[in-house]
């Protein structure tokens, strides 16, 4: 339900974007909720380190975005927004344990029978950590 919640703010957020014309400042305002409502759900989980990294990285790149740094913050700002999808990545392969996966998922408890034969038969295709270049 509430990924369904965030969809449909930012499908209102890119109809303003389309048919509106908001200007910079509430176009900065929606990406920015939207972000941070995605991030919610990791710190619902309890990710809190990971999503005051991540907060920190959108904070510098949004500084960068209205500093503008000489012509270069729009760039600089992507580069940040690096460090933001890094965090959030490692905040999701949080979710790939075998712990968060029986809680998270309870039909495959209830298919297991004996609440995780199923998953533990399946678990061997699961990656077990996220894969980045560095």
């Amino acid at each position: 339900a509430y990924s369904w919640g965030c969809t449909l703010l930012n499908a209102y957020f890119v109809f303003r974007l389309c048919f509106r014309r908001p200007g910079a400042l509430e176009r900065m305002v929606n990406i920015g909720a939207g972000v941070f409502l995605y991030g919610m759900a990791g710190l619902a989980r309890g990710d809190v380190e990971e999503f005051v990294k991540a907060v920190c990285w959108f904070v510098v790149g949004a500084g960068a975005m209205i500093c503008r740094l000489g012509g270069w913050g729009h760039s600089i700002m992507h580069i940040c927004f690096g460090g933001l999808s890094y965090y959030c990545l490692v905040s999701m392969s949080k979710i790939e344990s075998p712990e968060w996966i029986e809680y998270s998922v309870p039909w495959a408890a209830a298919a297991a029978g004996d609440g995780g034969e199923l998953f533990r038969s399946l678990s061997c295709l699961l990656p077990t950590s996220p894969v980045l270049p560095w």
